[in-house]
């Protein structure tokens, strides 16, 4: 049984607001958590995908969790390579309390046994190798805000 942490309040407002006005309607915004502890990564994503999405910005894990337990998010994007703690471990930890957000890893490094095995564990929707262009993260987007919005049943 997946377990809420979130205030029943904010759960609910969610799912009304959700219902009644869809992302694509009435200027409500993908919301975007994106995890990585290389800023200038950070700023161009939040650069390129500011006016289309919602986007926080984080360079921990710690941080990463904190900006969920206070915001609803729809898709978390974390760096596999992170000190202290592994995207694929941050997203780990994260899917206790916050189960919802669908979960993609990023990395730049070719060993990803850890990430596949995360894949076929269904803990990650997708991950993609860096350097990528625009374009990609766009569509995975968007294929991850489809697969919330079922599994949330809006």
């Amino acid at each position: 049984m997946i377990i809420d942490s979130r205030p029943l309040i904010l759960q609910f407002s969610e799912k009304i607001i959700n219902l009644f006005y869809p992302t694509s309607e009435m200027g409500n915004k993908i919301k975007i958590l994106y995890v990585d502890d290389k800023i200038h990564n950070l700023n161009a994503f939040k650069a390129n995908f500011r006016r289309e999405y919602e986007i926080f910005l984080c360079q921990s894990g710690k941080e990463g969790l904190e900006i969920l337990k206070n915001n609803v998010i729809h898709i978390v994007i974390a760096d596999q390579r992170m000190p202290g703690m592994t995207g694929v471990e941050f997203l780990q930890e994260s899917e206790t309390n916050y189960p919802e957000p669908v979960k993609i890893v990023v990395t730049a490094h070719r060993n990803i046994q850890a990430i596949e095995e995360a894949f076929k564990r269904g803990l990650i929707f997708r991950y993609h190798e860096k350097p990528w262009s625009f374009e990609k993260p766009k569509e995975t987007i968007e294929d991850a805000y489809n697969f919330y919005k079922n599994n949330m049943n809006i």
